[in-house]
């Protein structure tokens, strides 16, 4: 168990993620709260492994999955399988955040450029 704001924070570029649950042997999964600040685009990119899911805490942003674009409100989930070229977007003026869960957890992380997608 971990009390609010505990966990290994991972920031760069202005994404804040905190590492709740770690993933490695023999962790089936591993969870991630993420806080995406105004103007913030992750990046596409591709997990050759392993299904991502993201539960929506606050604020609203945008997924995009290959060629589709899916807005994010609080309270929706949104699933991103295996070698589906993804990423993440805050086109909004307030924070968003979300619940990340890896399962089984990503062993390596692909990045695309725009003209790849």
């Amino acid at each position: 168990m971990l009390p609010p704001g505990a966990g290994r924070v991972i920031a760069g570029g202005g994404l804040h993620a905190t590492l709740k649950v770690p993933g490695g042997n023999p962790a089936v999964a591993s969870t991630f709260e993420v806080v995406v600040p105004p103007g913030f685009d992750v990046g596409a990119h591709v997990h050759r492994a392993g299904q991502e899911l993201f539960y929506v805490l606050e604020g609203s942003g945008t997924l995009h999955v290959d060629e589709r674009a899916l807005p994010l409100e609080a309270g929706m989930v949104a699933a991103v399988g295996p070698s589906e070229v993804h990423w993440f977007e805050n086109p909004s003026d307030r924070e968003f955040s979300f619940v990340e869960f890896w399962s089984p957890p990503p062993t390596e992380t692909v990045w695309v450029r725009d003209d790849d997608i």
